[in-house]
Parts: structure tokens; sequence; C-alpha cells
């Protein structure tokens, strides 16, 4: 049943922005006390290397990254594809490239995905430029520290505050509607 299936990918969606935005409110809310626990101070005096204030969230950032690297590294299987050579026969030995081919010439030939890999290069690169600016904007003309972890977590919430709106939404009106 496409019907059915197709709900439920909009039902997966709709969840993985919910949860997606709940982890990033509580990354903003323990960045946020995390840099303002110990003031940035240098390792040494006269030096330029610091540590502590706004280095904090980046050195748990890290923490987490290495983590989540040890986790996967330890928790999930190799995914080979397919192993039973009926791809490669024909062509001889498979090449590391060929899966970018294969993509480039999918994405070159089906203008649905170009269009799709098009918006989202533009949406990414707004959501960027937004990610990369907005502090300076806030700190322009003003030598107050302000809490960029609370702040980025109300930005956050709006963001749940949306997809859950939208996900509600989607279930009364078709998608067309909403644009």
């Amino acid at each position: 049943n496409d019907a059915g299936l197709k709900a439920w990918l909009g039902k997966s969606f709709s969840w993985a922005a919910y949860g997606n935005s709940v982890v990033a409110i509580t990354a903003g809310l323990v960045a946020n006390k995390a840099a303002s626990a110990v003031p940035m101070t240098a390792i040494q005096t006269g030096g330029q290397v610091y540590m502590g204030g706004y280095l904090n969230p980046f050195d748990i950032a890290l923490v987490a990254l290495l983590g989540c690297g040890i986790a996967a590294l330890s928790l999930w299987e190799e995914n080979y594809g397919d192993t039973d050579g009926s791809n490669d026969s024909s062509r001889g030995q498979a090449h590391w490239y060929d899966g970018l081919q294969t993509a480039f010439t999918t994405t070159i030939r089906s203008q649905d995905v170009l269009l799709c890999g098009i918006i989202s290069s533009l949406f990414e690169g707004s959501m960027y430029i937004f990610v990369f600016m907005w502090t300076p904007a806030l700190t322009e003309g003003s030598d107050e520290a302000l809490p960029f972890g609370l702040i980025f977590s109300t930005f956050m919430v709006s963001c749940m505050a949306g997809s859950s709106l939208f996900s509600i939404q989607i279930e009364k009106m078709r998608g067309e509607r909403l644009a």
C-alpha cells in the first residue's frame, strides 16, 4: 500500500526533525552552562593557547564525537552492498569512483533529482550563512557577554515548533496546498 508507506515516511521525517530539535536544544543548554562555568584563561602567561570559557562547548563536542566514533566502529557492521559480482562483471574491475559517476549521471539525467539537489544546496547554504553570521550580528557594537547557548536553544525551540505545526497541518491537508 503506497499511501500507507508515504504516510509513514512523512511521520518518520517529522519525528526525526523533532528528535533533532530536542537534541539541539539540550546541546545548546549544556553548551551555555559549560561556557559560563569556567572563565577563558591562557594556559601560559602571554600565550596564544586558551582553555575554558567559550572553548568548553567545543571540548564537549570533541568528546561526543570521539564517543560516537568509537560506538560506530564497534557496533555497526560493514555494508558491502552487492557482493555477488553481477554489477561489475560486464565492465571488469570496479573502481573507487564508479559510485560517484553513477550518482553524477543520475543527477544530471533526472530533473527531479537535480532540482531537489539545487534546492537543498540553496537552503543549506542560507542556513550556513545564518549559522556563521548570527553571533557577530548580535555582538556588533556591544561588549556585553551574551548567552549564546540559550539563544541557540531558543532558535531550536522555534524549529521544533515549526516542524511540529507542519506535521499537524500535513495530516489535515495536502502538501501542495501548504506551499
